[in-house]
């Protein structure tokens, strides 16, 4: 038996060395993955969060950007409704500065208007007198020659004058 046995101690030696080979393999890979591997993967994980974190301040910086884009903007939209009101308003008191001007222009040209009608009337009232006086005079004359001697001709003028205008004085002899 000792054949036999020494077999099954050979089986077993075997056996075991395929075990101890196995658990050695076992710890030579847990080793070079602790070894290389797990660094590589810190080292990697370690990037990541880095990159993640430059992202997160863009995106903070970009959301910060962005609100403060949407307060100028706020901002500009009140400017530009202030600038509106304001010209709508500078608007009106130009309307109604310019159409003060016309007013008062247009009354200092009817004022002007009436004092040269009130002129034009006077200047045609004093024609028509002296137009009146001239034909007066005339019809006198023609008259006077053939009835009225001298004295009567001037009584008679003075009274003509007199009832046309009172303020024309009487001609003396």
């Amino acid at each position: 038996m000792i054949h036999g046995a020494t077999f099954l101690l050979d089986r077993e030696i075997a056996l075991w060395s395929q075990v101890v080979s196995s658990v050695l393999f076992f710890f030579a890979v847990i080793y070079l993955f602790v070894r290389f591997v797990l660094p590589a993967i810190a080292r990697q994980q370690e990037a990541k969060n880095a990159e993640i974190a430059d992202n997160e301040r863009r995106r903070d910086r970009a959301t910060e950007l962005a609100a403060q884009a949407e307060r100028e903007l706020t901002e500009a939209d009140v400017a530009a409704a202030s600038i509106l009101e304001r010209g709508a308003r500078d608007a009106l008191h130009e309307r109604e500065r310019i159409v003060a001007e016309a007013t008062a222009e247009g009354e200092r040209v009817v004022r002007n208007a009436q004092a040269e009608l009130g002129r034009a009337r006077y200047a045609a009232r004093d024609r028509l007198r002296a137009e009146l006086i001239e034909r007066a005079l005339d019809v006198a004359r023609q008259t006077a020659a053939s009835r009225i001697d001298g004295e009567t001709d001037r009584t008679l003028i003075d009274g003509v004058l007199a009832a046309i205008d009172p303020s024309v004085p009487k001609a003396r002899a």
